[in-house]
């Protein structure tokens, strides 16, 4: 074993090939043993982050439907207009933003 960087794990190991000075005067079980309890605290911590994440697109996703269904509905009731010509204009509306923006 000719350098310090050989005895160290190669898990351990940064890009340099030398451990971080925080944990230089650690012995190589001990880092390790630190690594075992940080790693599955931070993937905890991500993917509460993530659960998170996706209830609030989740909501967000249910309230946008609610919304548009409730116009759906309004224009049916108040004034007698289908979905079909809804979805009608809307398809016209995308074709004239994209002349509109493409040019064409």
């Amino acid at each position: 074993m000719g350098s310090t960087s050989e005895s160290i794990p190669l898990r351990l190991r940064t890009k340099r090939g030398l451990d971080p000075p925080q944990l230089s005067h650690l012995s190589p079980v001990q880092k390790l043993r630190i690594m075992e309890i940080i790693i599955p605290i931070a993937a905890v911590l991500i993917l509460w982050l993530l659960f998170t994440w996706s209830i609030k697109v989740f909501k967000a996703s249910i309230t946008t439907f609610l919304a548009i269904a409730a116009i759906v509905i309004l224009l049916q009731i108040v004034f007698n207009i289908s979905s079909e010509q809804i979805l009608q204009e809307l398809i016209s509306l995308v074709e004239r933003l994209k002349k509109l923006i493409l040019g064409n």
